[in-house]
C-alpha cells in the first residue's frame, strides 16, 4: 500500500511567502490507496459476508429502535395537533 500527500496551493505556485487573502501552501492530507486483490468470480463460491442478514440485524439495533419510536411520537403529536 502506497502513502501519498496531497498537496495544495493556490495560483501564485507553491513555495510563495504568505500574503493576506491568498491561499497558503498546504501538504497536511495524507492518504493511501488500497492493494487490489485478486478478482474472485461468482461461480467459484464467493459469498458477501457482510451482505448476509443485514435487514435483521438492522431490525434488532437499538438505533433503529429508537428511531421506529421518535416517528411514531411524531405522528402521534402531529395527529393530534390536526384533530383540533
Amino acid at each position: 500500500m502506497g502513502k501519498y500527500s496531497l498537496k495544495i496551493w493556490g495560483d501564485q505556485g507553491p513555495n510563495v511567502q504568505q500574503q493576506p487573502g491568498y491561499m497558503s501552501e498546504n501538504s497536511a492530507l495524507q492518504f493511501a490507496l488500497y492493494t487490489p486483490q485478486p478478482y474472485t468470480p461468482i461461480a467459484s463460491g464467493w459469498s458477501c459476508s457482510t451482505c448476509n442478514g443485514s435487514v435483521s440485524a438492522m431490525a434488532f439495533h437499538p438505533a433503529f429502535l429508537g428511531m421506529m419510536i421518535t416517528f411514531a411520537v411524531m405522528f402521534l403529536s402531529g395527529w393530534g395537533i390536526i384533530r383540533r
